[in-house]
C-alpha cells in the first residue's frame, strides 16, 4: 500500500514538473518570437504577442521593460511610459528602463510646451523637493522586499550581538557586541521603516498616463467650464490623480500637472497606473 502511494505521489510531482517545465519553454519561445518580430520591425505583431504572455503568464520587470520599447519604437509614446513606469514599480533598479522614460519624458516635455506661446504658461512637471529626490533615490531605488531582507539581517545580527555582550568573558569581546549592537539595532529599525514607506508609496501610486496622440485638459468635465481648454497634452504626459467622476456614459479622471495647471481629462484618453 505504502509502495502505491509512493508512486502516485512521484508521478504527480513528476505530472507537476514536466507542466512547469512545458510553460516555462512555452513562455520563452513566445518571447523569443515576439523579440525576432521586433527585430525585424513588426511591432504591432510583436505587440500582440507580448500581450497575449502578459495575459496568460504573468510580467515581470524586464518584459514591461520590452513592452516599453516596442511600443515607443511602434510611435505610442503614452503606452511606452505607462510600460516602464510599470518596470520601475517591479524594479527601482531597473536601469534601462529608467533611462528610456528619462529620454521620452523630455520629448514629451519638449512637444507639452511647444504649442504653448512663450510665458503664457507651463507644462512641465513641477521639480521635485530635495526630500523627495532622496526618497526617490534612496528608499525607491530598491524594493519594499529587499528593505525587509535587509532588516530582519540587521535584527539577526543586533541579537547575535546581545549574545555576545552578555555571554564573552573576555572585555574585549563584550565592547564588541555592545557597540556592534548600538549600530545594529538603529539600522534595522531605519530598514524596516523604509520598506514600510516604499510600501506605502507603492500603494498610494496615483498616476496617468495620457495614451491619446493629443488630450484637451479642460476646466471641468460638466457646466459653463466643460468647453474652457486649460491646455493639450501629448501622450506620454503623467499627471496625478485627484478624483475620478463619471457624466453621463464619459467618466472623467481630475488630474494636477503642475501647480499651476490642472483639469479633467476622459479617461479614455488616459491609462491609469
Amino acid at each position: 500500500m505504502r509502495k502505491i502511494r509512493f508512486n502516485a505521489v512521484f508521478s504527480l510531482l513528476m505530472l507537476l514538473t514536466l507542466s512547469f517545465t512545458a510553460a516555462a519553454a512555452d513562455y520563452s519561445a513566445q518571447l523569443k518570437k515576439a523579440d525576432s518580430e521586433y527585430a525585424a520591425g513588426r511591432y504591432e505583431e510583436a505587440l500582440d504577442i507580448y500581450r497575449s504572455v502578459e495575459r496568460k503568464d504573468g510580467v515581470s520587470s524586464g518584459f514591461y521593460t520590452n513592452l516599453g520599447n516596442i511600443y515607443y519604437k511602434s510611435g505610442d509614446n503614452g503606452n511606452a511610459v505607462a510600460s516602464y513606469l510599470k518596470a520601475l514599480r517591479l524594479n527601482p533598479g531597473n536601469r534601462q528602463a529608467r533611462e528610456n522614460l528619462s529620454f521620452i519624458r523630455s520629448y514629451v516635455d519638449d512637444a507639452n510646451n511647444a504649442a504653448v506661446k512663450e510665458g503664457k504658461q507651463n507644462l512641465s512637471p513641477d521639480e521635485p523637493s530635495f526630500m523627495r529626490k532622496v526618497f526617490d533615490n534612496v528608499i525607491l531605488a530598491h524594493r519594499s522586499s529587499t528593505w525587509c531582507v535587509w532588516m530582519v539581517v540587521c535584527w539577526i545580527l543586533f541579537l547575535a550581538a546581545l549574545a555576545l555582550y552578555f555571554l564573552a568573558g573576555k572585555v574585549i569581546m563584550k565592547k564588541i557586541g555592545f557597540f556592534s549592537a548600538v549600530v545594529l539595532l538603529p539600522l534595522a529599525v531605519v530598514f524596516g521603516l523604509f520598506a514600510w514607506a516604499n510600501a506605502r508609496d507603492l500603494e498610494a501610486f496615483d498616476r496617468i498616463v495620457v495614451t491619446e496622440y493629443t488630450a484637451d485638459l479642460m476646466a471641468a468635465p460638466e457646466g459653463e467650464e466643460a468647453d474652457e481648454t486649460v491646455a493639450r497634452l501629448h501622450a506620454g504626459t503623467e499627471l496625478r490623480l485627484l478624483e475620478e467622476k463619471k457624466v453621463g456614459d464619459t467618466s472623467w479622471y481630475s488630474v494636477r500637472l503642475n501647480s499651476a495647471v490642472s483639469g479633467w481629462i476622459p479617461a479614455e484618453t488616459a491609462v491609469r497606473l
